[in-house]
């Protein structure tokens, strides 16, 4: 077993732990993770209100990092696990790839993650590369402030597949999805994004929890332009069928390198 932690691992020391073979025993966490495209609206008293930024900061980041429950675990720790040796940055080489839960501690690297559970097994088959790996499909963003941002090399991306993305219960189906990431040393990426599409009759069904402040009740049809949203703009764009209205989500993150036990 790894008996070092991993919080703030050299580029040179992840290098020699992959060379040595040890890579299953670590993973990339996600540190953060944000919607950039389409936005979700809400109105009331004060108009129609952007509200993307109160989901990312209050909803979709906090269980990344903070323990509400108490339990000395943070509360959401999703990881790639890569199966294949990695030496030289992965580049040119064909992965296999577990999508994993995990229990972290609270600070995160203050001890080994524990796995818990497999969410997706040898399914998210990636290819690393020297070339730019993922970038949002032409005409499906809106050009909001704080725009996407593709996948620059030298990264890695998976292939297309369905995906439910599960954020404090609230499970969205993705379809199509994929993420890429470039390794900014090891397996400390940054320029993470991910992407999959949520067709209309889906996103009718989505339903936000009560106990979520100013949207609780809402479908997520009901947030975003297009559906049944306040904003005047219409986000919607055409599924991978070719036929489908919906809404091509895009997310960035950036991740860290920690141990697994």
């Amino acid at each position: 077993l790894i008996i070092i932690l991993l919080g703030n691992m050299s580029a040179v020391q992840a290098q020699e732990i992959f060379t040595n073979e040890f890579e299953t025993l670590v993973a990339s966490r996600l540190n953060g993770i944000v919607i950039k495209d389409p936005h979700l609206f809400s109105g009331g008293i004060g108009g129609c209100t952007d509200y993307t930024g109160f989901v990312n900061d209050f909803i979709i980041n906090s269980p990344f990092n903070s323990d509400s429950d108490g339990d000395s675990f943070l509360d959401l720790n999703i990881m790639l696990q890569f199966k294949t040796d990695q030496p030289d940055y992965l580049v040119n080489k064909a992965l296999q790839v577990n999508m994993i839960e995990a229990n972290c501690p609270d600070p995160l690297f203050s001890g080994p993650c524990l796995i818990d559970q497999v969410i997706e097994a040898d399914v998210l088959t990636a290819t690393s590369q020297n070339n730019l790996c993922l970038e949002p499909i032409p005409g499906s963003v809106t050009g909001y402030p704080d725009p996407v941002i593709s996948t620059g090399s030298p990264c890695f991306f998976t292939e297309a597949t369905n995906f439910n993305l599960d954020i404090l219960g609230i499970n969205i189906p993705l379809e199509a999805y994929q993420q890429a990431a470039r390794y900014q040393g090891g397996l400390v990426f940054d320029q993470g994004l991910h992407m999959g599409f949520v067709s209309e009759s889906s996103a009718m069904n989505i339903i936000i929890p009560a106990t979520i402040p100013f949207l609780g009740g809402s479908t997520l049809f009901d947030l975003l332009p297009g559906g049944g949203s306040c904003s005047v703009d219409d986000d919607r764009d055409i599924g991978p069928d070719g036929e489908t209205l919906g809404w091509w989500f895009y997310f960035n993150s950036e991740s860290d390198l920690i141990e697994l036990h």
